[in-house]
């Protein structure tokens, strides 16, 4: 999300407290659809508010 926020990879690593930057482009700066991002969201939210995460068409 940071990326996507156009944050600085330094700026990343020092919030995510790495030891280097390496090690966050390394692990958090791969490439997510927006389909998957779409996804993740839908679970994020039913799980804050207590939901089911079931698509609407699996119901």
């Amino acid at each position: 999300m940071l990326r996507q926020k156009w944050v600085d990879i330094k700026t990343a690593q020092e919030l995510l407290r790495h030891a280097n930057r390496r090690i966050t482009q390394d692990i958090y700066q791969q490439s997510v659809s927006e389909e998957q991002r779409l996804a993740q969201d839908m679970v994020f939210r039913d799980l804050l508010k207590g939901g089911s995460t079931q698509h609407p068409s699996a119901l």
